[in-house]
């Protein structure tokens, strides 16, 4: 089955039907310190960014729409350290976000059909 993709994260492809997502935050982080002077309220400083981070939350349904075997490709990225490039939207009108590393995976396996088969696993 051909769906659409929507965004991909090097070689991983995030599809309309499939390995997607339910949605997507961003994070980022540009602090400013304090910085201690006499006899004057303190000043701050700004300090440049110190991170931008993009979580991506979504339910896979191996049953219907494929297999484990992405979510285990980012995991395996991830245990390696590797960075790739965001991208989002299609072909046409593709947005490239920039170089990301994966931070951390989190799985729930808690959906079942009742023949006991892993259903959905949101991700």
């Amino acid at each position: 089955m051909t769906s659409v993709t929507s965004m991909m994260r090097g070689g991983d492809a995030f599809e309309a039907l499939g390995f997607g997502y339910q949605g997507v935050k961003r994070k980022v982080k540009t602090p400013w310190v304090e910085m201690p002077v006499g006899q004057s309220l303190d000043p701050r400083q700004w300090t440049d960014p110190t991170s931008d981070e993009v979580t991506i939350q979504g339910v896979l349904f191996p049953e219907e729409f494929g297999e484990q075997s992405q979510p285990d490709g980012i995991i395996a990225a991830s245990l390696a350290g590797t960075e790739m490039m965001l991208v989002s939207g299609d072909a046409v009108e593709g947005l490239i976000c920039g170089m990301f590393t994966v931070q951390s995976v989190q799985e729930d396996m808690s959906f079942h059909d009742a023949a006991g088969s892993l259903a959905a696993m949101p991700m």
